[in-house]
């Protein structure tokens, strides 16, 4: 059994076929021209030339999860899919279909037209998605130092979108920092901003913002509110998942409750605008999405899944299993252990005495234990 099937001999298909070699599962062409057979074999794409009209020579290939028919004809388009449909009744078809042939018409569940990818691309940038990314760059373009704020003792989807925001900056020529007031504790959160080696700047109690042309909130939307700036600080843009109490004041607001993580906004940037996200990124993206929205199964929306399969192809996934098993400090584990000799089962209560401690994050931990 293969995985996916290419049918014909349109020369998009040596695109397709390279595009799938570095994924995982199989690749095969089959095509009945067999000059184009020799340049496809030449690039390592599996390939076998045979009439690929017929039922019969289809009977010979094993068979797929996923066929896709790329031709120009529509007469071969429709003798192909016919076929296929008779040989390989349980496979995905889909086809590339540039004619004006309706889809229904076609044996085929999926169909691809290079007229429908571009429409789809002009109107996602017309849309409300498009017009926030003209604003948002619009912006940054007049920005040369851009200060880019966490709010205090940042949390990993806090962290992800900051580093996020500041590397899309940097496409439009800005220098960026990002900056907390607090403390990173919880042990998950060190590990996160030490393996990934994350460059991020922590301010002392009162100490002002070094001077900006620009200041940007991540995860939250109001100086002065969960950050240690000046409630009249001047914001310039705002990006955040958090319903707001009140109406926030910024040149850019990009404030939607119905995401799960600030990281998937911020991710969404990157990609609409079509800019590389390198593996430190996508990875800190990635896990701000993973925390946030627990996996992917607390208040996630679709936006969070796809922002999700765009990181995924990038990211360190070996780092992230380093992240969530941080080694614990000596102080957390007393914590625990205190929590756990101190329980107390009331019912469906637990109660726990830990005393006196000075890691706060220590306490969610041992509550989380025990």
């Amino acid at each position: 059994m293969i995985d996916r099937l290419l049918l014909g001999r349109d020369r998009l298909i040596r695109e397709v076929a390279k595009s799938r070699l570095d994924t995982p599962g199989t690749v095969t062409v089959g095509t009945d021209d067999s000059q184009f057979a020799m340049s496809l074999r030449d690039t390592g794409i599996p390939v076998t030339v045979a009439e690929i009209t017929t039922e019969d020579a289809l009977s010979d290939f094993d068979t797929p999860d996923v066929v896709m028919v790329i031709e120009q004809s529509q007469e071969r388009i429709s003798t192909i899919t016919e076929a296929v449909d008779a040989v390989f009744p349980s496979a995905h078809v889909i086809v590339y279909n540039d004619s004006p042939t309706p889809a229904d018409e076609l044996d085929a569940e999926t169909t691809v037209s290079a007229q429908k990818i571009v429409t789809d691309d002009i109107m996602s940038r017309l849309g409300e998605s498009g017009r926030r990314l003209q604003q948002v760059s619009r912006i940054l373009r007049r920005i040369d130092r851009l200060a880019v704020v966490m709010h205090d003792n940042p949390d990993p989807d806090a962290i992800g979108s900051g580093v996020g925001l500041a590397s899309f900056a940097t496409a439009f020529g800005c220098e960026s920092t990002v900056y907390y007031y607090g403390e990173i504790n919880h042990q998950e959160n060190r590990a996160f901003v030490n393996v990934l080696n994350l460059d991020l700047v922590q301010l002392m109690p009162g100490e002002e913002l070094p001077e900006s042309d620009g200041i940007a909130l991540v995860d939250h939307s109001q100086p002065g509110i969960n950050d240690q700036l000046p409630e009249e600080t001047t914001v310039d843009i705002v990006v955040d998942h958090h319903p707001p109490r009140i109406p926030i004041d910024a040149r850019f607001v990009d404030l939607r409750s119905d995401v799960g993580a600030t990281s998937t906004l911020v991710t969404e940037y990157l990609d609409q605008h079509g800019l590389p996200i390198d593996e430190t990124i996508a990875t800190a993206l990635l896990f701000g999405i993973h925390v946030d929205t627990d996996g992917l199964t607390r208040e996630v929306s679709t936006a969070d899944f796809e922002a999700a399969a765009t990181l995924v192809k990038t990211a360190d996934m070996d780092a992230l299993k380093r992240i969530e098993s941080p080694s614990i400090s000596g102080r957390t584990l007393d914590t625990v252990a205190r929590a756990y000799r101190n329980r107390e089962v009331n019912g469906t209560h637990l109660l726990a005495s830990v005393g006196l401690f000075s890691d706060r994050d220590a306490l969610s931990q041992a509550a989380t234990i025990s």
